[in-house]
């Protein structure tokens, strides 16, 4: 999440009766650390266990307009048509939401605009994620084409959450859930409806600074995706951090320098695997939680469900029971 964003989420929280310092405290964090990306996920869920289940990605996202989005923002707003749009949209999907894939599906007559997660975090913070990313999109249309209202069908792969009203005020009455895919539905001739903002011009200067910051951001990110896919290839067995190092054929102090230049750590990189195998065998077998906490790496399956707590607000047997 960009600082900018997580700054809208704090402003969003405290309008909901929930503020910074307050917040910070819940986080065990300084008010200063509350807007760094590796924070993102112990302050969402935090704010979820304060305020309860009300919509928080809905908040966010329908605050999220074109302008938001920085430099890809003012690319999409340039574009000729919806489909050059969606097409920047998908190109520069990682500048906008990292741990998520945007994918453009043909279906006979329809489009859909699907996004899927990377299955890196809980249940409640992917609803998260998806609400907060399709507001804004809708946010986004009502700016850019104010003729179209209700634009499109959109559609949720979870059950209907109990804050439904604000579902119906963003994507008025064009909204369904227990789908197949969390996805928005458009007509396939909408693809070539012309933007009254369209500048041509503007359009190659913006996606030439998106090409940058992408490629900036590649090779940012691209030690601690190493690291990740290494331990992923080693599940079971993690490899410590000077073995990993050996791997990548660095020193252990270069590859602890490299990850702190990501704002990442070799811990927290473990902590994001362990995280995402948890969440698979947790949901996909019906492995006793002893063994899970054993394939995790975990000599002491105590200390696996205190650290499950921390990652998902749950127990590994209370997020099994919610599946």
């Amino acid at each position: 999440m960009e600082n900018y964003y997580a700054q809208v989420l704090l402003d969003e929280l405290d309008r909901m009766g929930l503020n910074n310092h307050e917040l910070a405290d819940a986080c065990g964090l300084r008010l200063s650390e509350l807007q760094q990306t590796k924070n993102t996920v112990k302050l969402v869920d935090t704010a979820i266990d304060k305020l309860g289940d009300t919509g928080l990605g809905l908040r966010l996202g329908r605050r999220l307009n074109l302008l938001s989005h920085g430099v890809v923002g003012y690319a999409l707003m340039s574009s000729a048509t919806i489909g050059d749009l969606l097409k920047v949209l998908i190109q520069y999907n990682r500048l906008l939401a990292p741990d998520m894939k945007f994918e453009l599906h043909h279906q006979e007559d329809t489009v859909a605009l699907r996004a899927i997660a990377d299955g890196s975090v809980s249940r409640r913070l992917n609803r998260f994620a998806m609400e907060s990313f399709f507001a804004s999109v809708h946010t986004c249309a009502a700016l850019l084409l104010p003729e179209y209202r209700g634009f499109g069908v959109q559609q949720f792969h979870y059950p209907a959450p109990p804050y439904l009203d604000l579902y119906k005020e963003i994507f008025k009455k064009t909204v369904t859930f227990d789908a197949e895919d969390s996805q928005l539905l458009l007509p396939g001739k909408s693809l070539e409806i012309p933007l009254g903002m369209a500048n041509p011009a503007a359009e190659v200067i913006f996606r030439q600074q998106c090409d940058a910051r992408l490629s900036e951001y590649d090779k940012e990110k691209r030690v601690s995706g190493r690291v990740m896919e290494e331990l992923l290839h080693r599940r079971g067995d993690f490899p410590r951090c000077h073995q990993v190092a050996e791997l990548l054929h660095m020193s252990e102090s270069t590859l602890r320098r490299k990850l702190r230049a990501e704002e990442s750590t070799f811990q927290g990189v473990l902590d994001r695997v362990r995280t995402q195998l948890a969440y698979e065998y947790l949901g996909s077998t019906r492995l006793p939680v002893a063994e899970i906490a054993r394939l995790l790496g975990f000599d002491d399956v105590t200390n696996f469900r205190r650290s499950f707590r921390r990652w998902s607000g749950l127990t590994p047997s209370a997020y099994r029971d919610s599946l």
